[in-house]
């Protein structure tokens, strides 16, 4: 005859085993998930500067534009919408000395400030200027 005996003491270390690999397991994904979001939040952080350096480049790319041509260009377009700009003139007054003789120098120059708010490209948190 075949007898057949069940240690229980020989079980419930196996269960006991099987439970700590479960939570093992969960811690594990648990941190690959926690460094998944760190990784996606900065690259969200780095192309939300990338947008915003980019959209500066244009509007002071723009404005230089606008430094040369006609007096009466006030709005440049950037992003696919106009920005306006008016021009402040200035004299500036350079003293100039080559060898021995000094000579004061007027010169005029054009500083664009853009007037409309820039909220739409870049948050609102910046202003442009622009002078030679």
């Amino acid at each position: 005859m075949f007898t057949h005996s069940i240690d229980s003491t020989s079980r419930f270390p196996q269960r006991n085993q099987q439970g700590v690999s479960l939570i093992e397991a969960l811690i594990s994904v648990l941190l690959a998930a926690i460094t998944g979001l760190g990784l996606a939040f900065i690259t969200a952080q780095g192309l939300s500067t990338q947008r915003y350096a980019t959209t500066q480049n244009q509007v002071l790319l723009g404005l230089r534009e606008a430094l040369l041509a006609e007096p009466d260009v006030t709005s440049i377009d950037v992003a696919g919408s106009a920005v306006g700009f008016s021009r402040e003139l200035e004299t500036l007054q350079l003293q100039v000395r080559i060898g021995n003789v000094e000579k004061t120098v007027s010169v005029d120059t054009d500083t664009l400030v853009v007037t409309d708010d820039p909220g739409g490209l870049i948050g609102g948190d910046g202003a442009f200027r622009l002078g030679y």
